[in-house]
Formats: C-alpha cells, structure tokens, sequence
C-alpha cells in the first residue's frame, strides 16, 4: 500500500482511519505489484459480514521502506508526531466504536495473566 486518499500509508491504522472516513464513498488507492505503481477506487462498505472490514482485506503491519540516514532521521520526527496524534484520537475512536472497548480489554486481561 502506497497511498490511500492522496495521503502516504505507513501503518495498518492509517489506511484504517481513512476507510472508516470514506465509508459508502469512493478512496483512491495507489498499491505496488511486481514493483509497479497500480492506482485503484475502491469504496469500503457501510456494514459488512461478521470477520470482514469494510474493504473485505486483511491489513497486516508488514509495511516495510528503506531509508537513507537523513530520511530516516525526517521518518522517526513524522514517526514521533504520528504516534502522539494516534494517542490523542484514542478516545474518540473508542467512543466512536472504531476500537471495540470489550475486545481490548479482554487482550488486556489475557496479557496480564
């Protein structure tokens, strides 16, 4: 996943953010196959099946770039403020049932014991 809705994709949860912001709405997607740019539209349902999001995809964290040294020094800034946005939309989300609060707490629970 390149870009989706003409901004940058780096972790799962953004392409996330901006499919539950598009849903019944057309998203452009840019993805990379066989080291080629496709551009796509996909427009993410409005309810779907148990199991499934609203693009029917899985989104795995496997999102990997190289980078040079002063571009991994200007990543780890984008990276910082990324994740300091990230905790503060954090309850919103919940209230919004983006993040289900039962199944967090139920892997809090788990990972305690």
């Amino acid at each position: 996943m390149i870009s989706a809705g003409g901004q940058d994709i780096h972790y799962t949860n953004q392409l996330s953010d901006i499919t539950y912001s598009h849903l019944g709405l057309p998203v452009a997607l840019v993805v990379s196959r066989n080291n080629q740019n496709l551009s796509l539209s996909v427009t993410p349902r409005a309810t779907w099946p148990d199991n499934q999001g609203p693009m029917g995809i899985e989104m795995r964290p496997d999102i990997v770039t190289n980078y040079s040294w002063p571009q991994a020094v200007v990543r780890a800034g984008q990276e910082m403020v990324y994740q300091f946005q990230v905790l503060f939309e954090l309850p919103a989300k919940i209230l919004s049932r983006q993040v289900p609060l039962s199944n967090r707490a139920a892997d809090w629970r788990g990972r305690a014991q």
